[in-house]
């Protein structure tokens, strides 16, 4: 974003101090200026140094000029009524290149990707396994690593299964898998062999832990006698239609180190109550990745939805306490000691982060949205459009 900017509201004030608080913290960190309705001045100081003033009918010129130029617009606690915009027929108009927006159902990848071919669409989600026939024909191929793949150990403290609660055995977990030949296998190359579940672009990533598991069946082996589970155990795992195509590699890689998976097929109508409900203490799963905080409030924290048995240590939950009130460097900080005893507690086991792709026609631009397989909307314009 080159001219971002908060627009803030009452919802803000009728949320609380704690509200007003983090919305204060969020202007510290992203530097962005930050405007306000009537109903909402106050939860941002006047003296404070992003402040453009009340926007409006009655607002100062900055803070409508602002709002009405601006290239990213974060709203919080607000509406978006006619004292604000005006005429919405009117409003940023520089950010609407399109008049009319149509939208065409193509189940079949294969039909989308002779759509762009031929101009039926302007643009259409790919596959991996059309990424380059695209790239062949002159497209405009976007890619966006959206989610990590490999695996959730749930019951990290062996509740259900003893095993897990040993370190040792979460660590040969992780260096039985051939995390290369499973991104060639399953994404035909395309993304990035992973160890973790924050990418390289977050403040939880550790560069400097991207090796810590190397595939090593061997010493895998070494690692389940040292910890005196060598015959290894059982543990049944959820088979989902279209959700768990991963479970063969689950099957046969565990088999190495005497783990016996079998699949349990669940009908989709059951399967996230079942999943999140904590019934599987192991389980391949492809989740999303944001900013560090996203990621940790959505898998790490104790009350987290994919943290399904939601076990934690002392350790671990103070930091993400700490984790949801820093801010700048403190914050970076700690994000790097979550990351740190993830990675070295072997609470997942990663393979990689896999490419969304999409694609536009050669006359048509539109730009990756992180946490998004799809470009935004708002993205989308013709190549000689000035404001993209």
């Amino acid at each position: 974003a080159k001219r971002p900017v908060i627009y803030s509201g009452g919802g803000v004030i009728n949320s609380g101090p704690e509200a007003s608080q983090l919305l204060r913290q969020l202007v510290e960190a992203t530097g962005f200026p930050i405007t306000s309705t009537l109903m909402g001045l106050g939860a941002y100081p006047a003296s404070g140094p992003n402040w453009l003033g009340m926007l409006g009918m009655h607002g100062t010129y900055e803070a409508n000029m602002t709002m009405q130029h601006c290239d990213v617009l974060l709203a919080v606690g607000a509406r978006f009524d006619d004292r604000v915009i005006g005429n919405p027929k009117h409003f940023a108009p520089a950010g609407w290149p399109y008049d009319t927006v149509v939208f065409k159902v193509m189940t079949d990848v294969t039909a989308r990707l002779n759509a762009l071919q031929t101009g039926q669409v302007n643009a259409a989600p790919l596959t991996t396994q059309t990424a380059k026939a695209a790239e062949g024909a002159g497209l405009n191929v976007i890619r966006q690593q959206v989610n990590w793949n490999g695996i959730i150990i749930a019951d990290r403290l062996g509740k259900k299964i003893p095993a897990l609660g040993n370190l040792k055995v979460r660590q040969a977990i992780n260096m039985v898998f051939d995390r290369p030949a499973i991104l060639t296998a399953t994404q035909q190359g395309e993304g990035e062999v992973a160890n973790q579940i924050f990418p390289p672009t977050s403040e939880a990533y550790r560069a400097d832990l991207k090796d810590i598991y190397p595939f090593d069946i061997a010493k895998a082996k070494a690692l389940m006698a040292e910890a005196g589970f060598a015959d290894g155990f059982t543990t049944v795992i959820p088979s989902i239609e279209g959700f768990t195509p991963t479970n063969p590699i689950v099957i046969a890689q565990l088999k190495q180190l005497n783990i016996t998976v079998t699949e349990e097929k669940v009908p989709i109508a059951q399967a996230f109550p079942k999943v999140l409900g904590g019934e599987y203490p192991i389980f391949g799963i492809g989740l999303e990745m944001r900013t560090a905080l996203w990621d940790v409030v959505q898998s790490v924290t104790p009350d987290a939805i994919w943290n399904v048995m939601h076990q934690t240590t002392p350790e671990l939950a103070a930091l993400c306490e700490q984790a949801q009130k820093a801010t700048g460097d403190e914050a970076k900080k700690v994000f790097q000691e979550i990351g740190k005893y993830l990675l070295e507690n072997a609470w997942f086991a990663v393979w990689n982060y896999a490419n969304a792709i999409f694609a536009t026609d050669k006359k048509t631009t539109a730009k990756a949205t992180i946490g998004s397989g799809y470009p935004y909307l708002p993205t989308f314009a013709p190549k000689a459009f000035p404001t993209r």
